[in-house]
């Protein structure tokens, strides 16, 4: 009985995983190429007792349980107790981070020696059709500098702010000085002109605005207004795709994101179907209910706040599984890459304008080697603060994406 409920986890396994990876082979087929670490693995299932073999990270980035593992978030399922101050599973806990593989795609990786095994076994096993792809995003967090007179005014009292922020508020209310993150005219320009480079079915742009929550993290500007509309409106022209930034607040109360998806879709007039939680705060897996229950068919929150890497293992966009329930979502995943403020931000990275480049090209190149899609995340409130060298960076991998 205990063999055939590993069997039958395996199979429902392997059905998962191979369709993520392309790989349309019937479980019979390769049921004798699972080693002894994969059926251990099924049978602790969920026990809390996995572990790859020692720091050994060939064990970790080649088996079968490690490719389901990091498809799934298996590895993040079990160990609720690890996460940050915002609830995320940080990236530098991770296994992948452990065995220094997060800057690989090992997912597409064993994919390709599994297609390799099963020709040498006599079946027909064609490589899938893909292309290298890339899905521009922006997080509409701040659409202005200074919420208002009384924060402006009264924050650099507080510590919050340098005093000399106090004319450069003046100047911005009074008309004498541009709104330092209205930057969307440039990136627009910029995205449309990768689109022009690569072509329009090979770039996707999709900017997530936030439509709800309470938090202090979350009231930066009200979705229903007047300016918010008129610059969806913009965006939308300009070819761009619409999503819902789900709130901090709904992050810790998915019952919400139904409500802030209405919300967003009477700005828009239009459903939407993307995604991406604010703060990347996709805190615990069984969430994506409540996105699938929305109507939410495309998310692209699963990237690390601390590190750029492949969390899921793959560049590939994968159908999202529930590892309590073994059952699908219903929703592709995008998996994010990399963030701007992982690159910059002393928090996290701390990195310089070279080093972050060197660290982004890295990653693109290895986009490219399996045909992936590369999922970036910038927001437009880096394109305008002082100092900074966003600016400059995007438009330096923008070229390298295009012309490396």
């Amino acid at each position: 009985m205990e063999r055939q409920q590993t069997v039958e986890r395996l199979r429902a396994a392997w059905d998962y995983v191979s369709a993520a990876i392309g790989l349309p082979v019937d479980f019979i087929c390769v049921e004798t190429l699972f080693g002894e670490e994969d059926w251990q693995f099924f049978e602790q299932y969920g026990s809390g007792t996995w572990q790859p073999s020692g720091d050994d990270p060939g064990a970790f980035s080649t088996g079968f349980s490690a490719a389901y593992s990091l498809l799934t978030r298996y590895e993040e399922w079990l160990r609720k107790g690890e996460r940050d101050v915002h609830g995320r599973f940080p990236g530098k806990a991770s296994l992948a981070f452990h065995h220094g593989l997060l800057d690989r795609p090992v997912v597409d990786e064993y994919a390709s020696e599994l297609r390799r095994e099963l020709r040498e076994k006599g079946y027909d096993v064609p490589e899938p059709e893909r292309q290298f792809r890339v899905r521009l995003t922006h997080d509409v967090d701040f659409l202005s500098k200074y919420s208002g007179p009384i924060r402006a005014l009264g924050a650099p009292f507080f510590g919050l702010r340098p005093f000399s922020s106090i004319p450069e508020y003046c100047r911005i209310a009074t008309g004498r000085q541009c709104e330092p993150f209205d930057t969307f005219d440039w990136m627009i320009s910029q995205d449309n002109g990768l689109r022009e480079e690569l072509g329009e079915d090979r770039v996707q742009v999709v900017y997530y605005f936030l439509a709800g929550g309470k938090t202090k993290i979350d009231v930066t500007y009200d979705v229903s207004s007047l300016p918010v509309r008129d610059l969806i409106r913009k965006l939308s022209d300009s070819g761009a795709t619409i999503g819902l930034h789900v709130s901090y607040d709904a992050g810790l109360h998915p019952e919400k994101i139904g409500e802030e998806k209405a919300a967003l879709e009477e700005v828009c007039g239009v459903e939407v179907r993307h995604s991406r939680h604010h703060y990347l705060t996709w805190r615990s897996i069984e969430d994506g209910w409540a996105l699938a229950r929305a109507g939410i068919t495309d998310d692209s929150t699963l990237g690390y706040a601390d590190v750029p890497g492949f969390r899921l293992g793959t560049c590939q966009p994968v159908p999202l599984f529930d590892p309590a329930a073994m059952r699908s979502f219903g929703i592709t995943e995008h998996p994010l890459q990399v963030m701007d403020r992982t690159l910059s931000d002393a928090k996290y990275l701390g990195l310089s304008e070279e080093e972050a480049f060197l660290r982004v090209k890295g990653i693109v190149d290895q986009v490219k080697e399996h045909q992936g899609e590369l999922v970036l995340l910038w927001h437009n409130n880096s394109f305008g603060e002082e100092p900074s060298y966003h600016r400059d960076l995007y438009v330096r991998i923008l070229r390298e994406i295009a012309e490396g």
